[in-house]
């Protein structure tokens, strides 16, 4: 999704989803379902892509 979002960044409906994702790593329901550090999570994932990204 993220190079879809950084070729069309005014994409309104990837903005969005990208923002429920992060909300969702952020949220009570996070914590329910996992005992994982949501945000430490997110972060991580992040970290990653943009390692990928620096690769291609």
């Amino acid at each position: 999704m993220n190079n879809r979002l950084r070729a069309k960044p005014e994409c309104n409906r990837l903005q969005t989803r990208k923002a429920e994702i992060e909300e969702f790593f952020g949220s009570s329901w996070f914590r329910v379902l996992t005992d994982l550090n949501g945000k430490q999570l997110l972060h991580r994932l992040q970290a990653e892509m943009k390692q990928r990204e620096d690769i291609e």
